[in-house]
C-alpha cells in the first residue's frame, strides 16, 4: 500500500477514499497503543458531504474514542458506517472507564485546558446541522456509544 500521510496500515477499504483517509490516519496514529479495531462500512464511493464536514465529524468522534481507550486495559473500538436511503449512519462503539463529567446535559473533557479541549462533540454538532443531522449518545459502565446520523442527497 502507498503511504497517505504517514498512514502505513489500512484499516478500512471501503471505496471512499476521504473516509478510508480519515479513518485509517486516525487509527494509525494511536497504532501503539494496542487498540482491538472492528469495522463495518457500507458505504458508496462517492457521497454529497463535504470533506470538513465529515473530517470534523469523523475526527472528532475517533479523537474521542481513542483518548476513551487509552487509559483501561480492555482497549477496543468498533466503527459501523452505512449509507441508505439517503441516510448516512456512523456508530462509534468504545471501551472506557466508566467515567463521564456532564454539565447542563453536555459531556465535558477530563483534561485540564479547557480552553483547548471539551469543544469536539460541540464541533460535531455544528457540522451535523448542515445535513439536518442528530446525534445519540448512549453509555454504561465500559461501554460508550455515539451514533450519528446525516441526511444526504446523493
Amino acid at each position: 500500500m502507498t503511504s497517505f500521510y504517514g498512514v502505513n496500515q489500512e484499516y478500512v477499504n471501503s471505496g471512499n477514499n476521504t473516509i478510508d483517509s480519515i479513518i485509517n490516519f486516525k487509527l494509525n496514529s494511536s497504532k501503539n497503543l494496542n487498540i482491538l479495531v472492528s469495522t463495518d462500512i457500507l458505504i458508496p464511493e462517492e457521497l454529497s458531504l463535504k470533506t470538513f464536514d465529515i473530517a470534523v465529524i469523523l475526527g472528532n468522534l475517533l479523537d474521542n474514542a481513542i483518548e476513551a481507550v487509552s487509559n483501561i486495559d480492555d482497549r477496543w473500538i468498533d466503527i459501523k458506517l452505512k449509507y441508505t436511503k439517503g441516510r448516512l449512519i456512523i456508530e462509534i462503539n468504545n471501551s472506557y472507564d466508566g467515567k463521564l463529567k456532564k454539565v447542563d446535559g453536555h459531556f465535558i473533557s477530563y483534561k485540564t485546558d479547557k480552553e483547548n479541549h471539551g469543544l469536539g462533540l460541540k464541533s460535531v454538532e455544528a457540522a451535523l446541522k448542515n445535513y439536518d443531522g442528530a446525534i445519540q449518545i448512549l453509555h454504561d459502565s465500559n461501554k460508550f456509544t455515539v451514533k450519528v446520523l446525516l441526511y444526504l442527497c446523493k
